[in-house]
């Protein structure tokens, strides 16, 4: 048995070992852990090593073909299509050519700077999973007029306003009695809340 020139993840430790005891059984555990992570291109290059060890070169092109897709950049998957038809399938892996400058230089980022490919791929494949649990924001309940009174209790009419919806009557009583101070020429409008509002704090008390 040929092991590929690549390192194997921990998590794909236990289904080589056991392809060594039972192929048939290994493929199908690692076939149907793909099915669960749905993206993982270490796996598949695993799987199409171990379907062609197994001596079936058409599944073993189906899984490289796979791989390809979702890592189109590194230089070891993008190998293994020819591995597949070749008559040493991968004893022809080149052992330097996941490591050399080779490697390095065959995929770039957009800012033209040289990285591993497959290192990211394995570093990734050793990454454990963990679930995030979001939990439910609430956003606190913001006391306007206790807000405005911070800032200098600047007498508005909205803050009177909203003295009164959050039940402040007399701290809405005394906003109307300032503004009348200030605009005594709109007298009729404040004398009416004042009004209102006196009506509905002897109805309180």
């Amino acid at each position: 048995m040929v092991l590929p020139a690549f390192p194997v993840p921990p998590s794909l430790v236990t289904y080589v070992r056991l392809f060594e005891e039972s192929p048939e059984k290994a493929i199908a555990k690692m076939e149907a852990a793909f099915l669960k992570r749905r993206s993982d291109p270490v796996l598949l290059a695993w799987l199409c090593w171990m379907w062609l060890e197994h001596g079936n070169r058409a599944e073993a092109l189906r899984v490289a073909n796979l791989a390809i897709t979702q890592a189109p950049g590194s230089p070891i998957i993008a190998q293994l299509r020819y591995l597949c038809s070749h008559p040493a399938g991968f004893g022809a892996l080149n052992p330097a050519f996941s490591t050399s400058s080779n490697a390095t230089k065959s995929a770039s980022n957009d800012y033209g700077v040289p990285f591993d490919l497959d290192s990211l791929i394995t570093k990734l494949s050793h990454a454990g999973k963990r679930k995030i649990t979001l939990t439910e924001s609430v956003e606190p309940t913001v006391d306007m007029a206790k807000e405005s009174a911070k800032r200098g209790n600047i007498a508005t009419h909205t803050l009177a306003i909203v003295h009164e919806k959050q039940g402040r009557f007399k701290e809405a009583l005394d906003v109307y009695h300032q503004l009348l101070a200030a605009k005594p020429d709109r007298e009729n409008i404040y004398a009416e809340h004042i009004t209102r509002l006196t009506a509905k704090l002897a109805e309180k008390d």
